[in-house]
């Protein structure tokens, strides 16, 4: 199960210093990046903007708002950067799916003069606020406005990104559940929980703010991802399927159009091997298979005996590749059924368990690892979805980690995933496979005045 959240993978969320990777300089291999934190009302805004207090929101570091600095910095530290993919964030508040609504929020009610918050037809005054914890303090960031993310997109392609737009679902609740963990009983409540996401995915499908319009400056858009508890069965692939048909006759045919499966998803569901994802990744609206692949690289080793060789080896064996646990004892896999095994998914007819023939045929779409990451700490590739955070009960460290922060431990996992996938991807009849791989993420927000939020976190932090 992959749960992130705050404390995760940052690439550096410090955009007024340097970024410090250790002994091992990943940058220059880099291509494709996610910017988050994908909620905070103004932290996206290319254009000053004040709270109720006349207090700057987004102008801490110099005389222009932090995301430009942000972005300089980014042009600086990754010089063969080329597509950045945005997140952004609306919140459900229950993980019944039956009960569950999807809105915007903001972090103040206080309307205050030149207010430019707004998100569709919802203005401060209507919109619903992020919780506060016990300590008085918001749980979250709010929905970014429209103002700052089309300002924010139009800077990108200014810069000469290729932007994908990644609208992702939090959960606004005790101890900040993931979307991956949404409880479904019936295909009754699929059908409620997925008429309630459609309005937010649709909503910016069909993004317009004045005269931008999404469709004409974005090359990709994710319909969703890590809905793991609700794919596992053929209705919530249904709605899927149904989404990315909305979401193509709204965007054209120009958009590249994905979901965002999580390394566990994509493949198979682990309880029944039952591969009804497969009939999604077939759909002619689907233009490549997304995955989140934080895929355990290194059997529990200790840091000290990770190096760039054993982090390399580690996509192609061991845990996932070439055997699963059962408690202590270790079951060999065949490759149909190694999750690891994404080239021989990828080229390779399925079977169901029943032995039919799914609609994926090989080599049918691309793959595009849509995230992945490793957390600044010891032991990282052992479990890349551990992660740290005391807000959330899902919150843990790698196994055999001593919880300290590493950021060569992060940086020579970059750096070998990196060179690893160059490579494979570059091999004669390999074209397609994961050549495209966004590393989660870049934290737009200034380290003194963090946004909180949970969408995945952050290394560097």
């Amino acid at each position: 199960m992959l749960v992130l959240s705050t404390l995760f993978f940052l690439v550096t969320g410090y955009p007024h210093f340097e970024q410090d990777v250790g002994g091992y300089d990943y940058r220059p291999l880099v291509e494709s990046i996610i910017l988050e934190p994908g909620c905070g009302e103004a932290v996206y805004d290319t254009v000053i903007a004040h709270d109720s207090g006349k207090d700057l929101m987004n102008k801490h570091i110099d005389q222009r708002a932090d995301v430009l600095s942000a972005l300089d910095n980014i042009q600086k530290q990754y010089p063969n950067l080329k597509n950045v993919s945005v997140v952004v964030g609306w919140f459900g508040d229950t993980v019944q799916a039956g009960k569950m609504t999807i809105v915007p929020r903001v972090e103040q009610k206080y309307i205050f003069k030149n207010d430019s918050w707004s998100v569709g037809a919802l203005t401060r005054k209507t919109a619903k606020r992020v919780s506060k914890g016990a300590n008085g303090q918001d749980n979250w960031g709010g929905t970014p406005s429209d103002r700052s993310l089309s300002n924010l997109i139009f800077e990108l392609n200014k810069r000469g990104y290729n932007v994908t737009l990644y609208p992702m679902l939090f959960i606004d609740a005790k101890w900040q559940p993931w979307r991956g963990d949404i409880i479904a009983k019936t295909d009754d409540e699929i059908d409620a929980f997925f008429k309630e996401y459609e309005k937010f995915i649709l909503f910016y499908a069909n993004f317009r703010y004045n005269d931008f319009i999404l469709r004409y400056h974005v090359k990709t858009f994710i319909i969703g991802s890590e809905l793991m508890s609700l794919t596992n069965r053929k209705r919530g692939v249904d709605n899927l399927i149904s989404l990315a048909a909305k979401a193509r006759e709204a965007l054209g045919n120009d958009v590249k159009i994905t979901y965002a499966a999580n390394w566990d998803e994509y493949h198979h569901d682990l309880s029944t091997g039952s591969r009804y994802l497969d009939a999604l990744w077939a759909d002619k609206n689907i233009d490549f298979v997304g995955i989140d692949a934080y895929f355990p690289l290194t059997d529990n080793l200790p840091q000290r005996l990770v190096t760039q060789d054993v982090l390399a080896k580690g996509w192609e064996s061991g845990l996932l590749y070439d055997y699963e646990m059962s408690g202590l004892r270790r079951i060999p896999l065949k490759p149909e059924m190694a999750i690891k095994n994404v080239e021989y998914w990828w080229k390779n007819e399925h079977l169901n368990p029943d032995g039919s023939k799914t609609l994926w045929q090989p080599k049918m779409k691309p793959i595009v690892f849509t995230e992945y990451g490793f957390f600044p700490t010891d032991g990282t590739a052992n479990e890349p979805s551990a992660f740290y955070d005391p807000m959330s009960r899902d919150s843990h460290y790698p196994p055999t980690s001593k919880g300290k922060y590493d950021i060569n431990a992060q940086s020579i996992a970059l750096k070998a995933s990196e060179e690893f996938w160059r490579q494979k991807s570059s091999q004669p009849g390999n074209e397609g496979l994961a050549a495209t791989r966004y590393i989660w993420a870049y934290d737009v927000s200034p380290p003194d005045k963090p946004v909180k939020q949970s969408a995945k976190g952050k290394v560097n932090s």
